[in-house]
């Protein structure tokens, strides 16, 4: 039976017993937009082995007036007008909350690095989202290096506008037809450019070029660390069988393409959250045989049981692009207990958030100012990150 014709025969409500979900609810959902979030990045500690350190290296440079010769520079007056002509989101979001300059500050933000004591042999590639930094997921990266990781959180020119107006630019216009220019739009921001079958398909949103990629962002990075070049390949290569790929929100649904596309061992929260017609194809795609693990919350706008939603949100999608990824463990509700490693691929938090109002619950399973202050939720990521 096709995964939509299950869903129509599955109840709405997510079931607890015990530790576990009884039953399934799969739906369409877009999410609500992203708030700038305050970064503390001593937050809280690792719960396992001891870190030799961390350390800040520089990252990207945007000029935002430098005279449309950039993407981001030629954004306020370009693709964002034309995706706000298109009712995607408000003209005024131009020159405030998507706006290149309310971007710019993070978008330049350092990359956080993290090492545990002694060698490492992986790297985790984390990548946050709309609107964030890494150093506002320091509790997280600190968790993967105490799981015995090499550590990255990287600044990148993520999206300015969240996942629900990255969906709605693609199923409504002026991308099209959603699925090329969902799979274009990712093939930018990871590698600057974009297959024949998809390029020009998600109609110029956010046209990242080569050298402004994630992959060319990274490697710079590694270059400049006396451990990075074990991670890296010829000239212009990653050495992916090495990586984790992580990420949060936006981060996670270009994490989750990466991971389908390399064969990339992976550990996603809150995401991906891309709509169903924009990613059913490429989440199809993913290889039973790799490691991928994901968290995110009951009561998120994609969860579950969301708490409260907008006009363009509707429960369960997270859960159902996992499923399609091919996660096909029974969802484990995680009220702060110890996991068993069996219970580790699908997680649902339903602690309470230490922040309130806005997107709490969805920013609480990464952000260190949402984050349940507690040793449990540290010990849960390195849980995450280990043995994978």
């Amino acid at each position: 039976m096709a995964l939509d014709s299950r869903a129509a025969a599955l109840p709405k409500r997510i079931m607890s017993g015990s530790s576990r979900v009884a039953a399934l609810g799969f739906f369409t959902c877009l999410t609500a937009p992203s708030l700038s979030t305050s970064a503390r990045a001593d937050a809280g500690k690792a719960s396992a082995a001891p870190l030799a350190g961390w350390t800040r290296l520089d990252g990207i440079s945007v000029d935002c007036d430098a005279g449309n010769t950039t993407v981001p520079s030629a954004w306020d007056d370009g693709a964002c007008l034309v995706g706000a002509a298109a009712g995607n989101w408000k003209t005024e979001d131009c020159t405030g909350a998507f706006s290149c300059k309310h971007r710019q500050t993070n978008w330049m933000e350092p990359h956080l690095v993290y090492a545990p004591e002694g060698e490492c042999s992986s790297l985790v590639v984390f990548l946050p989202g709309t609107g964030s930094k890494p150093s506002a997921h320091s509790r997280v990266l600190r968790a993967a290096a105490a799981a015995g990781h090499c550590v990255i959180g990287l600044s990148y020119l993520s999206q300015p506008v969240p996942v629900a107006r990255f969906n709605a630019w693609c199923r409504h216009g002026p991308g099209a037809p959603p699925e090329a220019c969902n799979r274009d739009a990712h093939e930018r921001m990871l590698f600057g450019t974009a297959p024949p079958d998809v390029a020009t398909k998600s109609a110029g949103l956010w046209d990242v070029t080569p050298v402004d990629s994630m992959k060319s962002i990274l490697r710079a990075a590694l270059l400049r660390l006396s451990w990075g070049r074990q991670f890296l390949t010829g000239e212009q290569g990653v050495r992916w069988s090495k990586v984790i790929l992580s990420g949060h929100s936006q981060g996670a649904g270009h994490a989750a393409y990466l991971s389908i596309l390399k064969d990339v061992r992976a550990v996603l929260l809150s995401g991906p959250q891309d709509c169903a017609e924009c990613s059913e194809g490429w989440l199809a795609r993913a290889t039973p045989v790799v490691t991928r693990r994901a968290l995110f919350h009951m009561h998120e706008e994609c969860g579950p049981e969301p708490d409260a939603t907008g006009p363009q949100d509707e429960a369960g999608l997270i859960l159902q692009n996992l499923v399609r990824m091919g996660l096909r463990t029974q969802p484990t509700v995680w009220t702060g207990k110890d996991l068993e490693p069996r219970d580790r691929e699908i997680v649902i938090s339903d602690l309470e958030p230490s922040c309130q109002g806005g997107r709490s619950f969805h920013m609480s399973i990464s952000v260190d100012s949402c984050a349940p202050r507690s040793e449990r939720m540290d010990a849960l990521w390195t849980s995450l990150f280990s043995d994978i």
